[in-house]
């Protein structure tokens, strides 16, 4: 059972200087910000962009802001935020409970980030604002007070058992084979969501493993990586697990660590870089990658092929998770080195182009499928609505935005939409039954299980 207690958890003093000098670091950026609004939309380079749907829908500067777009008022937008958090460093906006919305009602999915000429990085200005009026008294959303307790208590945000963390495993061969594994050099981190939710994903995963005849492991005291904790501004929670997390997988020798799950990838390959040495922790040691790159150089190298006989008569098209899109190329960018105002050399785009279309070019050498282009795509790409504690927070805005992605997919000509992220399959599958849409939505690794197998 999780505490019931509404009461804020209180930030450690580490916690607390962490914030203000993170926050006195990036006050600088916010000076940046002059008002243009390119951050609404996307393609803001591209005012004549020809895209489909109904007149204007999809065509040219179209919003790609989903907490500006829901909300329709200037405090939403990354513009409005910026003001806001201007006045609140001088001291001219008291913080109070009126600030929760426009601070938490976001899922920070860098799309004003990645717009923003000026680059600003608002993804980290927005979630250390939220960790800096957390600090003075603002009163967080009941449901993100739940999964922080929930975590602290259970290791996971869904108050559920943790000793039921590899429960979702069907194969009893297999059980026996991977979980606490030792003696082996790649695990297969699989999150909370699939674990408890999407089994479906964390099931025909380990398959898809075992099937190419990895030698890999799961363990049972794997951890929350603490990203629904960073995301909302609870540092203690997320350092907390994150300690856990980086000495059991060193403790086990471990080299590879394989990710289904978009926000525990972006967590491992992003936060935990930047948090770690604080704790005089190195994940430099550790090589990540999502199951979307692993089964495309599975694909390529020829180690995988579809079945014979193998058709999918079907539109599709592919929507990109924020966690594996937006936030691997923004940090990315700062990992080579590249300054905040500079261009991005031709070495980079040419590997930005490659990361975003590895899916892709997955999708379309499937026997018989239509491939397809929303309008808003790549790093440009719409979010779902569930991530930055939007789903949990603010359900019924997470919902819309899902149903007005699935109707950019329409508009497109899909009949299914694929992804590769538990997050994104669950907002975008809720809203597909919420609003009976003629879409469809599929996991990427649930599309390949039943069509593929390993090379003779």
């Amino acid at each position: 059972m999780v505490s019931e207690s509404k009461m804020v958890p209180s930030p450690s003093k580490e916690a607390m200087e962490y914030v203000n000098e993170k926050i006195e670091e990036l006050k600088k950026f916010v000076y940046r910000c002059i008002h243009c609004r390119a951050c609404r939309f996307s393609y803001s380079g591209e005012p004549d962009r020809i895209g489909y749907g109904e007149p204007g829908e999809y065509s040219g500067m179209v919003y790609g802001c989903v907490a500006g777009m829901m909300n329709e008022w200037e405090p939403f937008w990354a513009s409005g935020k910026n003001w806001i958090t201007r006045a609140i460093l001088e001291g001219k906006l008291e913080i109070s409970d009126a600030l929760v919305d426009f601070l938490f009602a976001c899922p920070t999915c860098g799309n004003c980030q990645v717009q923003c000429d000026n680059r600003i990085p608002t993804v980290d200005l927005i979630e250390h604002l939220r960790a800096y009026v957390l600090h003075r008294g603002i009163t967080p959303r009941p449901r993100h007070i739940y999964f922080w307790r929930s975590t602290m208590e259970n290791n996971n945000p869904y108050g559920e058992k943790h000793e039921e963390r590899t429960a979702w495993i069907e194969d009893p061969e297999l059980r026996k084979k991977v979980v606490d594994r030792e003696g082996v050099k790649m695990a297969y981190y699989v999150g909370c969501t699939a674990s408890y939710r999407q089994k479906h994903i964390a099931n025909g995963t380990a398959k898809l493993l075992d099937m190419l005849g990895e030698e890999y492991a799961i363990y049972t005291d794997e951890w929350c990586c603490g990203s629904p904790s960073f995301r909302t501004g609870n540092f203690d929670v997320g350092w907390r697990v994150m300690k856990h997390n980086i000495e059991l997988f060193q403790k086990q020798g471990i080299e590879t660590i394989f990710f289904s799950c978009a926000g525990c990838f972006r967590t491992w390959y992003v936060d935990y870089p930047k948090h770690a040495p604080k704790f005089n922790l190195d994940v430099s040691g550790f090589k990540f990658i999502h199951a979307v790159e692993y089964f495309y150089n599975k694909l390529k190298s020829g180690e995988l092929r579809f079945k014979d006989g193998v058709r999918i008569e079907k539109k599709v098209c592919w929507h990109d998770p924020c966690h594996t899109g937006r936030h691997i190329v923004i940090f990315e960018r700062e990992r080579r080195g590249y300054d905040q105002l500079s261009f991005e050399p031709f070495d980079f785009v040419e590997w930005k182009e490659q990361w975003f279309n590895m899916p892709r070019e997955i999708l379309k050498s499937i026997p018989g499928i239509e491939f397809v282009e929303m309008y808003r795509i790549k790093d440009n790409s719409m979010c779902c609505g569930c991530g930055g504690g939007l789903k949990s927070g603010y359900p019924d805005m997470a919902l819309e935005v899902a149903y007005q992605r699935l109707k950019e997919a329409e508009a497109a000509g899909a009949e299914w939409v694929v992804t590769s992220c538990p997050f994104c399959w669950r907002n975008l599958y809720d809203a597909q039954v919420a609003y009976k849409t003629k879409v469809e939505v599929r996991d990427l690794t649930e599309l390949l299980l039943p069509i593929i197998e390993v090379a003779k």
